[in-house]
């Protein structure tokens, strides 16, 4: 989320756990490239023989063409900028983070309000 909020284009490795779908993610909304396997199967210690591995001539590809101009990278740039621009507008005042955890803060409030209203009746 921080490379999003940034507006920076992204090269995802995933190994484990949600690496998967932030890689997903990236892919779906093509504001970066993928470099990894995308096998979710993929045994700890065991990726070399899966051939999961990813060498540092496929990861300095993947960083110059990210960082080379072309059509499809500033594509790339252009949606990782509008993204940014979407994710800061929604934390603002009034964006749509803002107002719903505004609406969660208040319903704890009221939450916790009920159920000391609840201990004092007792």
């Amino acid at each position: 989320m921080e490379a999003v909020v940034a507006g920076v284009p992204m090269v995802t490795w995933p190994l484990f756990g949600e690496q998967f779908y932030n890689g997903s993610f990236v892919k779906r909304l093509r504001i970066g490239i993928s470099i990894g396997s995308m096998d979710t199967g993929l045994i700890w210690g065991e990726e070399e023989d899966a051939g999961a591995l990813v060498k540092r001539g496929r990861v300095a590809a993947a960083v110059a063409r990210l960082m080379g101009g072309g059509g499809v990278v500033r594509e790339i740039r252009e949606r990782a900028s509008r993204l940014s621009e979407l994710a800061r507008a929604a934390v603002r005042k009034g964006g749509s983070s803002y107002v719903n955890l505004d609406r969660l803060i208040e319903d704890l409030s009221n939450h916790k309000r009920v159920r000391m209203s609840n201990i004092g009746e007792r």
